[in-house]
């Protein structure tokens, strides 16, 4: 049998966790995962660890997680202005 880790989703995505049928996973959802799938979601910041979730609950730390990654700024579809090198011209 295939280790398994519970996570949460940080957004709505797509896995196989079974290597052949596509699955659909909800933000916001605890999920137990095959630890290979649940690794690439991790890499791919679609998921979090759920003890990760559970240890902050218990702590008090953590509040309506997982909604969103307010670490990430929104996207506006702008482009953002590269920073001005020291010493050059406005």
């Amino acid at each position: 049998m295939q280790a398994t880790i519970k996570v949460v989703m940080l957004k709505d995505d797509e896995g196989y966790p079974n290597g052949h049928t596509p699955v659909k996973y909800e933000k916001g959802k605890e999920y137990d995962l095959p630890e290979s799938l649940a690794l690439s979601f991790f890499q791919t910041k679609s998921a979090d660890p759920a003890e990760a979730y559970k240890a902050a609950e218990a702590k008090g730390e953590v509040q309506n997680a997982p909604e969103g990654d307010e670490t990430q700024p929104e996207a506006t579809g702008e482009p953002k202005s590269a920073p001005k090198a020291k010493g050059g011209k406005k």
